[in-house]
């Protein structure tokens, strides 16, 4: 699965978007607004995808200043809510697998204001940038 980001049809015939949101694509990128303080919100892929040798960017432009709401980017086979996860929970960058989030480390919005899930080989991996690249 390929995504350009750059034409609204192919968008709509390829994502679902829930509880709420606003996703538009647009010169490439998927930009994404969440209504206010809100439940579970995602944007969902309705294609299979292959997560080897490639990766996802996402910039969080805002985390959530609610305890216990975890702004994040999720990645998840088919028939699973999340699965690969990165993002911020009460101040801290967490990193997980399903519904576990071993590793952690206080969260930096000017250096950490891009997450990304990346796949090797195999081995996924997980990253943080203060202008979503390498």
């Amino acid at each position: 699965m390929q995504d350009a980001f750059d034409d609204p049809g192919t968008f709509s015939a390829q994502w679902t978007v829930t509880g709420g949101m606003n996703a538009t694509p647009l010169n490439g990128e998927l930009n994404v607004t969440v209504p206010g303080p809100a439940g579970t919100v995602y944007a969902e892929n309705n294609k299979p995808f292959d997560l080897d040798n490639c990766g996802v960017w996402a910039q969080i432009v805002a985390a959530s200043p609610s305890a216990g709401v975890m702004t994040r980017l999720s990645i998840a086979h088919s028939g699973q809510l999340s699965y690969y996860n990165i993002g911020v929970l009460d101040g801290k960058l967490s990193v997980g697998i399903q519904a576990r989030f071993p590793a952690e480390m206080p969260y930096d919005a000017a250096t950490m204001k891009y997450v990304r899930i990346r796949g090797t080989n195999g081995a996924v991996g997980f990253d943080t940038s203060a202008d979503g690249r390498c």
